[in-house]
């Protein structure tokens, strides 16, 4: 069944996949939608338990949290603290570093002064077998008007440019200037960055290598490899070569890591590689499987050259909760289930 009309995928991207899959319990789907209620269940039990370790630190540090969003019905492993104010967020972000949460971002200068005048939010996670992501907000700015989204900045305008304390306004005239850059081709989207680190959850990677039907002959490179735990499972449940590709050195150092504590238990070092590198430039003539988990809108920056730089017949995988934009249009799109994780496979041959 296409994703446009599949109902427990269009419930993903409404990010309702519970109610959609109620809806579906008594239709042809019946079986897979009973599995992603269990599934989204146990996502739910998961994110009540974080909740209840992080309170109690909070307030230990006397970090004023006003709410929570609920988190029933929820898909993805995200907690939402409602706080008054950007202090409030900075200081819940920093009594959360005991327990292993970093911020996905850390600005000064200028760039402090303008977030803490225009952002709404400020972002943490922890990865283990999934990444917790927490969020404190204090002001809703989903609605926001044509014009106050050209001028109000954002982390691509404070990443672009450092600028002194005093000049923190000045962002607000970076930013539209960035986006006449980006439109006209003048710079590159996503120039600094291909987006924070979300690891793929531990219970996904068996039904992503199934559904890719990964090999032992096959190459597989995994592009924006984070702590390189998809080329490891790849080597390790298949037997068949992998490379991660990370352009980011403090998670090429975890992922090196994390091999080299492979040595005396299962060793795949003579098939896994780490390497430094970007997505966008990285030598593909040999892979046969690509795996591409990042944010969406740089995937639709990057996979047309992708698709053109590969082998003819190379799979490509993209997997992912948010909907692809129209220009993107996969082979097959299904909708896959772990114990604790949900996602969308999207699959691609080189032609």
């Amino acid at each position: 069944m296409p994703a446009a009309t599949d109902p427990l995928i269009e419930g993903v991207y409404a990010h309702r996949l519970m109610d959609h899959a109620e809806r579906a319990m008594t239709g042809e789907q019946a079986t897979l939608a009973r599995r992603a209620i269990e599934t989204c269940h146990r996502i739910e039990d998961d994110l009540r338990a974080t909740a209840a370790e992080l309170r109690p630190v909070l307030a230990a540090a006397g970090v004023e949290v006003v709410g929570v969003e609920p988190i029933s019905g929820r898909q993805n492993h995200t907690i939402t603290f409602l706080v008054p104010d950007p202090a409030a967020g900075e200081a819940g972000v920093g009594a959360l570093a005991q327990l292993g949460f970093t911020p996905w971002a850390r600005w000064h200068g200028g760039a402090l002064a303008s977030f803490r005048r225009s952002a709404d939010q400020i972002t943490a996670a922890r990865t283990d077998h999934v990444t917790t992501v927490v969020r404190f907000r204090w002001r809703d700015r989903r609605h926001r008007g044509r014009f106050e989204r050209v001028v109000t900045p954002t982390a691509g305008d404070w990443s672009i440019v450092q600028l002194p304390g005093w000049a923190w306004w000045a962002y607000s005239v970076v930013r539209p200037v960035r986006l006449l850059a980006e439109r006209v081709g003048l710079r590159a989207k996503h120039h600094a960055s291909l987006g924070p680190f979300l690891a793929t959850p531990d219970s996904l990677l068996d039904p992503l290598f199934e559904h890719v039907d990964v090999q032992s002959d096959d190459l597989l490179v995994d592009l924006g490899a984070g702590d390189g735990r998809i080329a490891l499972a790849a080597a390790r449940r298949r037997g068949c070569r992998a490379i991660g590709v990370e352009q980011d050195l403090d998670l090429v150092g975890t992922a090196r890591r994390r091999l080299a504590e492979l040595h005396d238990v299962d060793d795949v070092s003579d098939r896994v590689e780490i390497v430094h590198g970007d997505a966008r430039t990285t030598d593909l003539t040999e892979a046969s499987v690509v795996f591409v988990f990042l944010p969406i809108d740089v995937v639709a920056d990057i996979l047309d050259d992708l698709l053109r730089r590969l082998p003819s017949g190379t799979r490509v995988l993209v997997h992912e909760q948010s909907r692809l934009p129209s220009t993107l249009r996969p082979d097959s799109s299904t909708l896959l289930l772990g114990d604790d994780a949900v996602t969308v496979a999207h699959v691609w041959r080189a032609p």
